[in-house]
């Protein structure tokens, strides 16, 4: 179980929020809790997912306007897309998605996350255009660039390290 912090874009968007007394103290799935948010990326819209914990990102493109219903489909579908293509096998992968099985959604409340998550948007933009924009560029290839960078509130190490540390951890 885990909590997927939502800009209140997305909030909006979705029309749900769970009252934060109402959200369970409950442990976070295997790589932490979630933030989310939706941005302009080349005249589409996109929902940008990042792991607290690791700061690993995915985007999805909107095909249909993101909905309450839809957004945990996408988020397991995102995150068991990006942890294959960060070579994890696929039965790892639905291992780690098995623990996000339910999640509630709630305000992002940390100005801190805010400021990764509106970072992150801005690489994703960036890359996504240095490569043509997204008629030209394979969108797989910028979620693996971006998390091959180093961040600073990892010590400098990248998402996808801080991700493999955690998942080969016994304690998880």
């Amino acid at each position: 179980m885990a909590v997927l912090h939502c800009s209140n874009t997305l909030l909006a968007q979705l029309d749900a929020l769970h009252e934060p007394e109402a959200i369970p103290a409950t442990p976070p799935g295997r790589l932490g809790d979630w933030c989310a948010t939706v941005f302009a990326l080349d005249d589409r819209r996109a929902a940008l997912f990042m792991s607290q914990r690791t700061l690993l990102s995915f985007i999805i493109l909107e095909g249909k306007r993101f909905d309450g219903e839809a957004i945990a489909l996408i988020f397991w579908g995102g995150l068991a897309q990006v942890l294959e293509m960060e070579g994890y096998k696929k039965r790892d992968a639905e291992e780690i998605v098995e623990t996000y099985s339910e999640f509630f959604l709630a305000k992002t409340a940390s100005a801190s996350r805010t400021s990764q998550m509106n970072s992150l948007i801005r690489d994703y933009r960036d890359l996504v255009m240095s490569f043509g924009g997204l008629k030209r560029c394979d969108v797989g290839v910028v979620i693996h660039e971006i998390n091959q960078r180093p961040r600073k509130a990892l010590d400098w190490a990248t998402p996808q390290e801080v991700t493999h540390e955690l998942v080969n951890s016994k304690t998880g």
